[in-house]
């Protein structure tokens, strides 16, 4: 298999089912080992690229400064520019969530140090983690500029970038017939094959690809750039293994929040939970 595949689109290897849900096995014995998944998937998939890693994070934070730098001139210069502020706080700080994740799953590199550092520097900005050194910089921010801009610049997009990280954790992880699994039924394999792989709409490859999620939890390793190639690989070699949504994204969230709220109470005998449609 070529490198030059590595940019195939995904959708060739779509299955038909557009809201296809694996049936997963009770027993272990009928699942392929990780081994086995593994072996399917390029090998180059494996391994981190620094140079391509950090011309993501090169891009996505002059994507920011120049996001930054056009809505400073467009409150200044257009009477009613203030009216545009949402296009701005509709960026990329989801993007630079997924690079430092990259770098804590160690898969933006292979230095560690690196990675620690450059994950601490790109979620400083965001605030994940929080530290007091940081709520003391948006301190000194307020002083010398004012609490109106940090709102604007800071505040807002922060609380944007909250609202995706929540719905797209929460759909990634629960949706119909999907299992949840006690811990004598449990086992790495199956456990994260109970995930839900879904497609962000045009804002899937702004958020790096992480709506590829099977993938991403077998083999939390693999770097944003490969989990789409690693995907098809993955479908193609396990397509009754495959659970994928292509559901509008916002209406799914508000359906299976419902269903969490009236169905999040489990039984202590219960070994197998998934949510089901009332």
């Amino acid at each position: 298999m070529g490198r030059e595949e590595c940019h195939t689109n995904l959708d060739e290897y779509q299955l038909k089912d557009q809201n296809l849900n694996a049936v997963l096995p009770t027993t272990s014995d009928r699942l392929p080992t990780l081994s086995e998944i593994k072996v399917k998937l390029p090998e180059y998939c494996f391994r981190p690229s620094f140079r391509q890693s950090i011309a993501y994070v090169i891009k996505d934070i002059f994507f920011v400064i120049f996001a930054v730098v056009l809505m400073y001139k467009i409150e200044h210069l257009f009477q009613y520019g203030i009216l545009l502020w949402p296009l701005y706080w509709h960026h990329v700080y989801m993007a630079l969530f997924v690079l430092g994740h990259d770098c804590g799953h160690g898969s933006f590199s292979v230095y560690p140090l690196l990675n620690d550092t450059i994950g601490t520097l790109l979620h400083t900005w965001i605030l994940i983690p929080y530290y007091p050194w940081k709520c003391y910089l948006m301190y000194l921010f307020v002083i010398h500029v004012s609490i109106i801009n940090l709102i604007c610049y800071n505040i807002i997009p922060v609380f944007i970038f909250a609202c995706y990280f929540v719905i797209v954790t929460f759909l990634h992880h629960i949706e119909i017939d999907v299992p949840w699994f006690v811990d004598s039924e449990w086992n790495y394999v199956k456990g994260q094959l109970s995930t839900v792989d879904r497609h962000y709409g045009h804002i899937h490859s702004l958020i790096h690809s992480i709506g590829t999620h099977q993938i991403h939890h077998l083999f939390a390793k693999i770097p944003h750039y490969h989990l789409e190639t690693a995907t098809m690989h993955f479908r193609k070699a396990f397509p009754d293994l495959v659970r994928v949504k292509h559901n509008t994204i916002l209406p799914s969230f508000i359906r299976m929040f419902k269903l969490f709220l009236r169905q999040r109470t489990i039984g202590q005998d219960v070994y197998i939970f998934a949510y089901v449609n009332d």
